[in-house]
């Protein structure tokens, strides 16, 4: 027996929704819940603020969601999941260069960290020397290193081939060791 639920759209026009509406929703949260912290690791790499690595990730759920049943199996999800942030990201990047953005004087002023400050000093370094590297290489890095996938899956989202993906992952290391290596001096 289906229960029936009364929902509002737009707020004049009733809807009735069945338990099959709440059902994908659970799937969706069954699929979301073991990737989510990678998702959200992945956003706060690519990000320079934690607020705006959470709309990221606020926004790429929402849209996963309302595109929930175009995805044929549960493990192409996760790649899903980064495939949207990834637009996203560029995208956001993108309309910043052409619009501009705040100062860091702003961000700091509007921020609110929970981290201590001087564990968020050696976030900023690691950030900063992030960003310096070519997006292809700081894309690897942060998708291996923090995101915790493997190279097959790095693969898969970035293309190209495997000896690439292990190539701009060496490189990348390197590169950013001696960045840090620079900056402790």
């Amino acid at each position: 027996m289906n229960t029936l639920t009364l929902m509002y759209d737009d707020h004049t026009q009733p809807r009735i929704a069945t338990t099959e509406a709440s059902q994908r929703q659970q799937r969706f949260l069954d699929a979301l819940e073991p990737v989510s912290g990678r998702l959200r690791r992945y956003a706060e790499a690519c990000c320079k603020n934690i607020h705006d690595a959470e709309d990221l990730v606020s926004e790429t759920i929402l849209i996963a969601y309302k595109q929930f049943d175009n995805i044929r199996t549960d493990s192409a999800f996760f790649f899903y999941l980064i495939t949207i942030a990834r637009r996203l990201h560029r995208k956001r990047v993108w309309k910043r260069r052409i619009f501009g953005e705040l100062s860091d004087d702003h961000e700091e002023h509007y921020s609110v960290y929970d981290t201590p400050p001087d564990v968020r000093a050696d976030i900023s370094t690691l950030y900063a020397a992030l960003d310096s590297l070519p997006s292809a290489m700081k894309e690897t890095v942060v998708l291996f290193e923090l995101s915790g996938l493997s190279l097959e899956e790095i693969q898969r989202i970035q293309g190209g081939s495997l000896s690439g993906v292990k190539s701009r992952l060496t490189r990348g290391r390197e590169r950013l060791a001696a960045l840090l290596r620079d900056n402790e001096s």
